[in-house]
């Protein structure tokens, strides 16, 4: 009788050991390392680029499978095997978009324990698991939380083996949440200077670059802002070589922020006017250059911005102020009126300034005169006015 209890224990024991031996075989899934889901953005509802990296503790072999599971909330949109691709996995991809949409890697090759893989979705080309060629394709979901709060996505990666049984496992998270608007205002800007040139300077003095028209002015006396005098004037010369011998400069400067440039134009008063006759000297509106033995008056543009095959003989403004039929290449002068003004310079683009590259918004006005035996003794004078507008 007092083995009863030995035999009862013993019995407890087998019974139990003949449950666990009854209990089939089960694969534990282990934790994938280091893994993250990096959104090329955050915005609700714009297609996005995921790049998803982790480590796998387990090897997965050839046919095995890499399962990126997303929230239904995710539009794959039409996202192509094409459009995805991976490093340190060779795939073939598949998706899948009812219910939650899925992405699967079919391993044609092994992946050994601990290695890094990448794959990324919304992207047709790679090198070393960095995106090189991004095609965003999938659409994150409608903001759902309050503004301000981001929305919280979890997805699930699984790793498995030729037979489908689970190897490894984890959920990553991607956060979406509306963009913040940061707005700014700036001001208009925009200048317009007018300096003069002193005699026996270069006519390009300050414009350098833009201005490739090394006269000197020579009219014996300076220009200032406001008042440019030709001094004495002198015939024409008879000989086509010979140069104006009346010569006078400004230098005109632009700026504006604007960006789309500005134009410079002018109106006069008149010709060259005598004060006591009214008697005028010849011009022209147009562009041209000075006649033989005959009186003549205008001015000419030089600059970056100004139209070279309109105010020279041969579209380059390192041009000389000489008689039509000359050997040189000639400055054309021109003069406006009061209701027929000139364009002069022009740059369609902006900001305008030397800043944006050089020579841009300068200009040198070059003046000229000369006579012949029909004008009357006297002083002339004109009013010119430019006019420089920013174009909005």
């Amino acid at each position: 009788m007092k083995l009863k209890p030995a035999i009862t224990l013993l019995s407890f024991f087998l019974i139990c050991f003949s449950i666990l031996k009854s209990i089939p075989n089960q694969i534990q899934a282990a934790t994938l390392l280091q893994a993250k889901n990096i959104i090329s953005t955050s915005l609700p509802l714009a297609p996005s680029v995921h790049t998803i990296q982790f480590q796998n503790p387990t090897t997965i072999p050839i046919n095995g499978k890499i399962i990126i599971t997303f929230p239904q909330e995710f539009n794959f949109n039409g996202l192509s095997s094409a459009n995805i691709v991976s490093n340190n996995a060779s795939c073939i991809f598949t998706t899948t978009t009812s219910d939650n949409p899925t992405i699967t890697c079919t391993l044609t090759n092994s992946v050994a324990s601990n290695t890094t893989i990448t794959i990324i979705a919304g992207c047709s080309s790679q090198t070393n698991g960095t995106c090189t060629s991004e095609v965003p394709t999938i659409i994150n979901p409608a903001k759902i939380a309050d503004l301000g709060t981001a929305d919280i996505w979890k997805m699930n990666i699984t790793t498995q083996d030729a037979s489908n049984n689970d190897l490894d496992f984890i959920i990553v998270a991607a956060a979406t949440i509306e963009g913040t608007q940061i707005s700014a205002n700036v001001i208009s800007g925009f200048t317009f200077t007018i300096e003069g040139v002193e005699s026996n300077e270069a006519i390009n003095k300050g414009n350098t670059v833009g201005c490739t028209n090394n006269e000197t002015t020579n009219a014996g006396l300076g220009s200032s802002a406001t008042a440019v005098n030709l001094g004495t004037l002198v015939n024409t010369p008879s000989s086509k070589e010979a140069k104006i011998s009346n010569l006078a400069a400004q230098l005109l400067t632009i700026t504006t922020n604007e960006d789309q440039g500005y134009a410079l134009s002018a109106t006069a008063s008149s010709s060259l006017k005598n004060i006591a006759t009214s008697y005028q000297m010849a011009t022209s509106n147009t562009p041209t250059s000075f006649p033989q033995n005959s009186q003549f008056f205008g001015l000419h543009p030089c600059g970056a911005d100004v139209n070279t095959a309109l105010w020279t003989e041969n579209g380059n403004n390192a041009c000389s102020t000489v008689i039509a039929g000359s050997s040189a290449n000639e400055c054309k002068y021109a003069w406006p009126s009061s209701n027929s003004p000139i364009s002069l310079a022009s740059y369609a683009t902006g900001p305008v300034g030397n800043e944006t590259f050089a020579g841009n918004g300068i200009v040198s006005m070059e003046y000229a005169a000369g006579i012949d035996e029909n004008v009357p003794a006297g002083k002339y004078n004109t009013v010119i006015t430019y006019t420089a507008t920013p174009i909005f």
